[in-house]
C-alpha cells in the first residue's frame, strides 16, 4: 500500500507488463541457486 498498490494482483499485473513474466518466474530465473532449506544445528 505504501508503494501505491491496492493488492498483490495489482503489483503482479504491473510486474508482468514491466518484466514480461510474473515475479515468481522472474526470481526463479534470476536466482536459480537460491533454495529454501532448513539450517543445520550449530551452523552460523
Amino acid at each position: 500500500m505504501a508503494c501505491g498498490y491496492y493488492d498483490q494482483a495489482h503489483l503482479t499485473r504491473d510486474w508482468r507488463k514491466l518484466a514480461g513474466c510474473t515475479p515468481c518466474a522472474w526470481i526463479a530465473a534470476e536466482l536459480p541457486s537460491v533454495q529454501d532449506t532448513p539450517r543445520q544445528a550449530g551452523a552460523s
